[in-house]
């Protein structure tokens, strides 16, 4: 089920990451990357690509799905920007209001962002839970100009009276500007055109 089952959502949430750091001015798209031919080392942990890259630009980060080059860029965010901005993408939090059961998932504390590895990790989808619903709804704010959309399943209930309890529509939320989600858009189809995506 959408919303039943949580997991590490991976390299989606790079997405996620890199719409955070534009809409804060911390990077451009043209910003450069060392790619460290396919391994670096934060602490005592290795991250790897599975293609090697020296250089890459921070869009070509996303449309090549490079953790590496991911885990540097989230160094820029802070504890604090990064924890928000994940709540603000409706993470661990429920994602819609006419289902029940619904696991929310969990992302790290504010305080454990702060930390270089759990920032690393978190910004291409570990150390974090979420369901497809949740998903689906964050990336709702790409197409809807940096609002996100509360997903409705169905219009209203009938009590045991017969009678129709409408559900109303939530107001979308302004999650990051409607420039960045423009640009980020790009970016999608791009690595949908060129890069991981092609399948």
């Amino acid at each position: 089920s959408m919303i039943e089952y949580s997991f590490e959502p991976g390299s989606v949430m790079k997405v996620i990451t890199f719409s955070l750091l534009l809409d804060k001015g911390l990077i451009n798209p043209y910003d450069l990357v060392n790619g460290h031919n396919g391994h670096f080392k934060i602490g005592n942990t290795v991250i790897t690509d599975e293609h090697k890259f020296d250089w890459l630009s921070a869009e070509n980060v996303i449309v090549h799905s490079s953790n590496i080059g991911m885990a540097q860029l989230a160094q820029k965010l802070s504890g604090l920007v990064f924890h928000k901005g994940l709540k603000r993408f409706g993470f661990s939090q429920a994602s819609t209001p006419d289902l029940i059961y619904e696991k929310i998932g969990s992302i790290p504390s504010q305080a454990r962002l702060k930390n270089k590895i759990y920032k690393a990790t978190c910004s291409y989808g570990y150390g974090m839970r979420a369901n497809l619903m949740q998903l689906m709804r964050a990336y709702s704010v790409f197409n809807n100009n940096g609002r996100m959309i509360r997903p409705k399943i169905v219009k209203n209930y009938i009590d045991n009276r017969r009678r129709k309890i409408f559900i109303e529509n939530e107001k979308a939320i302004q999650v990051i500007k409607a420039s960045t989600a423009q640009r980020v858009k790009n970016t999608l189809i791009k690595t949908v055109n060129k890069g991981t995506g092609t399948n």
